[in-house]
C-alpha cells in the first residue's frame, strides 16, 4: 500500500484538505470580499428584499388556496421557516461562488489583456444583481396583480408602469393596462 493511499484513508484527510484549500484560496477570497464589498452589501439588501416579497407572494397564494379549499396548494404555499432560510442562505452562497468563478475568469482572460481581474468580479456581481432584481419584480408584480404578458423589455416596462399606477389608483391602473393591451 502506498503512502498516498494511506493518507487518503486517514480520518483527518478531509479536514486537512479543507484547511489546505483555505490556505491556498483564503487570500483570494478575502481580496474578492474587499474588492467587491459594496456589491456584496447591495446583494445582501436585494436578497432580503426578495425574501420579503417572496414571503408576501407565498402568503397570498396560501390564502387563495385556503379560499379554494385546495389542500395540495395549501401545503405547497404554507410558510416553512427552515426552507425559506435555507433557500435564502443557499442563494447568497451561490452568488459568492459566482463572484469567485467570475474573478478566476477575469484573472485568466482580463489580466493578460491588460485589464484588472476585478472587472470579472463586477460582472459576476452584476449578473447576480440582475437575477435578484428579476425575482423581486416577479414577486412585486404578483402581489400587485399585474401579469407580464410578453417576456420582453417592453412587456416588463409596461407591467412595471401599470403596477406603480395601480399602487396610486386601482381604477387608473386598470384603465392604463387595458389601453396598453388594446394596442
Amino acid at each position: 500500500m502506498t503512502t498516498t493511499h494511506l493518507f487518503l484513508q486517514a480520518p483527518s484527510a478531509g479536514t486537512g484538505a479543507r484547511g489546505f484549500s483555505f490556505l491556498l484560496f483564503g487570500s483570494e477570497i478575502l481580496t474578492l470580499i474587499i474588492d467587491a464589498k459594496w456589491f456584496i452589501a447591495t446583494l445582501l439588501i436585494l436578497i432580503v428584499a426578495d425574501f420579503r416579497f417572496g414571503w408576501g407572494e407565498s402568503h397570498k397564494r396560501y390564502e387563495a388556496a385556503v379560499k379554494a379549499k385546495d389542500k395540495k396548494s395549501q401545503e405547497l404555499y404554507k410558510w416553512h421557516s427552515s426552507r425559506a432560510l435555507r433557500r435564502t442562505s443557499n442563494k447568497f452562497v451561490d452568488y459568492i461562488v459566482l463572484m469567485l468563478v467570475s474573478t478566476f475568469i477575469g484573472v485568466a482572460f482580463l489580466d493578460p489583456l491588460g485589464y484588472s481581474h476585478v472587472w470579472g468580479t463586477y460582472a459576476g456581481c452584476a449578473l447576480a444583481a440582475v437575477c435578484e432584481i428579476m425575482s423581486i419584480c416577479g414577486h412585486f408584480f404578483f402581489l400587485r396583480g399585474v401579469k407580464v404578458e410578453k417576456k420582453s423589455i417592453f412587456g416588463f416596462l409596461k407591467a412595471f408602469i401599470v403596477a406603480l399606477t395601480k399602487k396610486k389608483s386601482e381604477d387608473v391602473g386598470d384603465a392604463l393596462d387595458t389601453a396598453l393591451n388594446d394596442k
